[in-house]
């Protein structure tokens, strides 16, 4: 919680950094390779339990920060924006967290039916993805509009993986798609779209709403 006496600036300075170690972790959820060793995949899942509460646990303190020190008042505007990105990206992080889970319910993403190119769609998307949330990251220090445009781009193209998948899914005589063609294959799809949603929407936020870059970056994600 915020300590009294300390400066505005001084406490968006540390929700900064929990915001950011917060993405930091969604990127190291997505690490197909940040699981168990193979033969340890019940201690592995414990530890992606751990590592998933962890991020909850850095985005539930900046937006508990954020909410204290906007109920104090007295913020400059531009103080004001920052906090309400900050907040906003908080929130993200938590729904970022919920798709994750459900990917680690999906089970092994490889298992699509033996549908090599589903196989190959899915592992591109996945590693799109983490580059979204690096750059959404990357774009509380470096310059907002360029980032926004990348996102943009790279949001795209994981959306034409997605459509590629629900493409190869069986559709019904009522034009309906069957998802059970394909296992869990469609979903983890869906789920990894809206990662790289919820990644637009932080950079077009922090683009829209935070003034010029105010220093070089500090931490980025890994």
């Amino acid at each position: 919680m915020t300590r009294v006496g300390h400066q505005p600036r001084d406490v968006l300075a540390s929700v900064e950094r929990q915001t950011l170690d917060a993405l930091a972790g969604i990127d190291g959820l997505l690490d197909p390779l940040g699981a168990a060793p193979q033969g340890d995949a019940p201690r592995g899942g414990l530890r992606m339990i751990v590592a998933e509460r962890q991020v909850r646990e850095f985005a539930r303190r900046a937006q508990l920060e954020i909410l204290e020190l906007l109920s104090a008042g007295g913020l400059r505007s531009d103080e004001l924006s920052l906090a309400a990105v900050l907040l906003h990206t908080s929130q993200i992080v938590g729904q970022m967290c919920d798709e994750y889970v459900d990917l680690g319910l999906l089970g092994d993403l490889e298992e699509t039916d033996g549908d090599d190119q589903v196989t190959v769609a899915l592992v591109a998307m996945r590693s799109l993805t983490r580059d979204q949330v690096r750059v959404a990251a990357a774009s509380f220090s470096q310059p907002r509009e360029a980032l926004a445009q990348t996102l943009q781009t790279s949001h795209a193209a994981i959306d034409a993986r997605h459509r590629e998948i629900i493409e190869r899914a069986v559709v019904g005589e009522d034009g309906a798609v069957r998802h059970e063609a394909l296992g869990p294959a469609v979903i983890a799809a869906e789920c990894l779209t809206r990662i790289s949603e919820h990644a637009l929407d932080i950079g077009e936020s922090a683009a829209r709403l935070i003034g010029p870059p105010r220093h070089a970056a500090r931490h980025s994600p890994v």
